[in-house]
C-alpha cells in the first residue's frame, strides 16, 4: 500500500473520514451575528505562536521518525537473534527500517513505517524444521506403540512402516539422539534464559516461530512499535482527542505481506506519561488492526 492509501485507510478505520455537510439553516440577522462574535472567547493562536507551534511539532515528528525507524530495526534484530539460536549464521531480514510522519489536521499524527523484509528462505527453512520435528515425534509414538503390539502380520507391517519413516527422519533422529541440548526448542529457551512453559500445551518460542515465522515477526514488530509509541510520544504534544497512528508493512521479500495499523489516543498517552505504573492498562488500549 502507498502512504496515501494508508493515511486514507487510517482515517476511515477510525471513523475519521470527513463528515457530510450539515443541513443548512437560516442565517441570523447581522446584529445577532456581531453580538455572538463579541461574546466568543478568542482561542486562536497569534500568527507567530502558530508558526512556532508548527515548527516545534515538525521537529518532534522528525525525532519520532528516528525512534520508530530504530524500533523497526530492533524488532528485526530481536527476531533474527531468536532464529539464529536455531540456525546459526542465518541471514533473517534484508533492507533497512524507515519512517515518515505526517500531520492529519484535526485528527492527529500519522507515521508510515517500513521494517526490514523477512527473507523467504527463512519461512521455508523453519517450516521444514517444524515438519521434521513433528515427524520425529510421530515416529517415537509409533515405536512405543509397536512394542506393545502382539506378534503377527500386523506387527510386521507396522515395523516396515516405521522403518520407512525412520529412513526419512534419520538425520533429525541423529541430532536429537545427541541429547536434549541439541533440540532447537531447548536451545532457544536456554539462549533466551527462560524456563519451560508451565502449560504443556503452550508452544515454546522456537515452535511458534517454526509454525508461522511471518506471524512471529509481525508480533515482534508490533511489540517494539507500541513500546516506542508509549515511551516517546509525549514531546509531540498531542491533544487529548488527537490520535497517534502508526502503520507498518511486514512482508517477506518479494511478497505483498500485511500492514499493521496501531493507534493510541492522546489522552491515553498523557495518562501513561503521568503514571508509568499504568503501562499495562494503556498498552491494552492501543488499537491494533491487520490488513
Amino acid at each position: 500500500m502507498t502512504t496515501a492509501v494508508l493515511i486514507a485507510l487510517a482515517m476511515a478505520v477510525g471513523g475519521l473520514a470527513p463528515q457530510a455537510p450539515a443541513q443548512l439553516v437560516s442565517t441570523p440577522p447581522i446584529a445577532v451575528q456581531q453580538a455572538e462574535q463579541s461574546e466568543r472567547p478568542q482561542v486562536e493562536r497569534a500568527p507567530e505562536q502558530s508558526a512556532a507551534f508548527t515548527q516545534k511539532r515538525r521537529n518532534q515528528i522528525q525525532l519520532m521518525e528516528g525512534v520508530l525507524a530504530r524500533a523497526g530495526s530492533i524488532a528485526a534484530e530481536a527476531f533474527g537473534h531468536q532464529l539464529q539460536q536455531v540456525e546459526p549464521g542465518m541471514t533473517v531480514t534484508i533492507g533497512q527500517s524507515r519512517a515518515r510522519g505526517f500531520v492529519l489536521e484535526g485528527h492527529g499524527i500519522f507515521f508510515d513505517v517500513e521494517v526490514p523484509e523477512l527473507r523467504g528462505t527463512v519461512v521455508w527453512s523453519q517450516m521444514m524444521m517444524q515438519r521434521d520435528l513433528e515427524l520425529t515425534n510421530a515416529l517415537a509414538l509409533l515405536q512405543r506403540a509397536l512394542q506393545e503390539m502382539p506378534e503377527g502380520p500386523s506387527r510386521q507391517q507396522a515395523q516396515r512402516a516405521v522403518q520407512v519413516l525412520a529412513a526419512q527422519t534419520g538425520p533429525v533422529q541423529q541430532n536429537r539422539s545427541r541429547g536434549d541440548a541439541q533440540d532447537p526448542a531447548i536451545r532457544v529457551n536456554e539462549a533466551a534464559n527462560v524456563s519451560e512453559p508451565t502449560d504443556p500445551a503452550a508452544p515454546t518460542p522456537s515452535v511458534a516461530v517454526a509454525k508461522d515465522p511471518s506471524r512471529a515477526y509481525r508480533d515482534t514488530v508490533q511489540r517494539e512499535l507500541i513500546d516506542a509509541m508509549l515511551d516517546h510520544s509525549l514531546a509531540m504534544d498531542l491533544g487529548p482527542d488527537e490520535w497517534l497512528i502508526v502503520a507498518a508493512r511486514v512482508s517477506e521479500a518479494g511478497q505483498r505481506g500485511q500492514t499493521l495499523m496501531m493507534r493510541a489516543l492522546g489522552s491515553d498517552l498523557a495518562t501513561y506519561a503521568a503514571d508509568k505504573s499504568r503501562r499495562g492498562e494503556i498498552r491494552g488500549k492501543v488499537e491494533v488492526r491487520v490488513f
